[in-house]
């Protein structure tokens, strides 16, 4: 929510870009049944200053992803407006954002 209607996001998304300023990815299945996201190279290259991302990807995967919590979890521990909270996965301490092509593998 952007600051400018009482949120804490400093760069809104706008809805007259339509999500354009967002760091722009695919995801594709690999042989061994993993997925990885790629840029998408139809948009800008990412800065990595975007506080938005947006993931073009399969309908199965989009509504799979959550299925194994149960139809309970979403309702019960869905964020809201305001609230907090921090994105950290685990394998993806040592990527190097500056470089020209960005190789990062999540290991466990």
């Amino acid at each position: 929510m952007p600051t400018s209607e009482g949120g804490l996001n400093p760069k809104p998304v706008s809805d007259a870009l339509q999500g354009r300023e967002c760091v722009q990815t695919y995801e594709k299945q690999l042989p061994d049944g993993t997925y990885r996201l790629y840029d998408d190279e139809r948009y800008a290259a990412p800065t990595w200053d975007e506080t938005c991302g947006r993931s073009s990807m399969s309908v199965n995967v989009n509504s799979q992803s959550m299925a194994r919590f149960g139809s309970s979890f979403a309702p019960t521990f869905r964020m809201l407006d305001k609230d907090t909270y921090w994105v950290d996965i685990d394998g993806f301490q040592d990527c190097d954002s500056t470089a020209d092509v960005i190789t990062c593998a999540q290991r466990p």
